[in-house]
């Protein structure tokens, strides 16, 4: 167990950099599966799925918890694990095209799930598959991140500000039925 003043050592935190690395939020794709029919609306939305990649700015993985229950066997009360949680939060930010296509196209896909008139699509039609690949400095796959049936639940508005021009980005928050990770340097773990 290292001492406090050990801890904060520089050449022992430039020593853990050089062996570990560390993971670079930039270094990142995203990779959608689309369906027939969800292909079928990309291509009148008059972009690609290579542009919808491209803008996606920033993506929030879901995260995992662990359940637990009170105990009292005998005095005091702990919490005792019970199972393994996954959070279903999983949303993309992606940066608005100047005639807002790219809005517009997850708009016509939300459409496809329930349209304006209140009727349900099926799940095969809007269900699309989702990759999100993080990749080291090398260019080497650190983890994979693969979504079933995803399909866009959210679509938050564009938000315009005179304070300061700036790129209009919008959050687009998905569902999905599975998720799996697979870590190239440890193991796979499925939800």
């Amino acid at each position: 167990m290292a001492r406090q003043r050990d801890k904060y050592n520089i050449n022992r935190i430039k020593s853990s950099l050089g062996r570990f690395g560390t993971m670079n939020t930039s270094l990142y794709q995203v990779e959608f599966g689309f369906t027939n029919q969800v292909q079928n609306i990309l291509d009148a939305s008059r972009t690609t799925a290579e542009e919808i990649n491209l803008r996606a700015s920033k993506v929030a993985l879901p995260g995992r918890e662990i359940g637990t229950i009170a105990a009292k066997p005998f005095g005091v009360d702990y919490e005792h694990p019970t199972e393994l949680k996954f959070e279903k939060n999983l949303s993309i930010t992606f940066l608005n095209d100047k005639n807002n296509l790219l809005r517009r196209f997850f708009t016509a896909w939300q459409k496809l799930v329930i349209d304006d008139a209140g009727v349900h699509g099926f799940r095969e039609e809007y269900g699309c598959s989702l990759k999100i690949i993080s990749e080291t400095r090398d260019a080497r796959t650190a983890a994979e991140f693969e979504f079933s049936s995803v399909y866009p639940r959210v679509i938050q508005g564009n938000e315009f500000t005179a304070a300061a021009p700036n790129f209009v980005e919008f959050d687009v928050a998905f569902d999905y039925i599975e998720a799996k990770v697979t870590d190239k340097f440890l193991r796979s773990e499925q939800n």
